[in-house]
């Protein structure tokens, strides 16, 4: 209908690619669509390697100390007390890589600044998020190991070594 309109309109006017105001818009967007899903699929296992080795490191780090959690334990140290400290230690160097991370990525967002819609590249409320998750995920995984190392039998920590 709209080739037969145009050539009653005009019969040199080309008509060369038709199709709805839907699947321009779709094949316009799926190329910045597949970079976002890709960098999200990138980002998920970034997070997911970061989070395996922040609970190797806490729990490499609290079998080492077995002993002097053992020994704080058996002085009648109370647990939370032990796990509190655990959590201290492993969060430092997580603050650490979130600053210097929130740092390099007000840098890099100038060059996926045209793959964002509608959204400030530095963006305080996104950063925000970005930086409480990961905290918050970081500090699930050294919950676990930390929790963990508290509940060592004194008497054979103490002995075993």
């Amino acid at each position: 209908d709209v080739r037969l309109a145009v050539r009653e309109t005009d019969p040199e006017l080309p008509v060369l690619d038709l199709g709805t105001l839907t699947s321009a818009i779709d094949s316009a967007l799926s190329g910045p669509q597949l970079a976002a899903r890709s960098i999200s699929a990138n980002a998920v296992i970034a997070l997911l390697l970061a989070l395996t080795g922040v609970y190797s490191v806490v729990t490499f780090a609290s079998s080492r100390r077995r002993r002097e959690i053992a020994i704080r334990v058996a002085l009648g140290g109370r647990r939370s007390a032990v796990v509190t400290m655990l959590l201290r230690q492993a969060l430092a160097p997580t603050f650490a890589g979130i600053v210097i991370g929130l740092a390099l990525a007000a840098i890099a967002t100038r060059a996926i600044a045209v793959l964002l819609y509608g959204v400030n590249p530095l963006d305080p409320l996104t950063y925000a998020l970005t930086a409480a998750s990961l905290t918050a995920a970081a500090a699930a995984a050294s919950c676990v190991p930390a929790i963990r190392a508290t509940r060592v039998n004194a008497a054979l920590a103490l002995r075993a070594e």
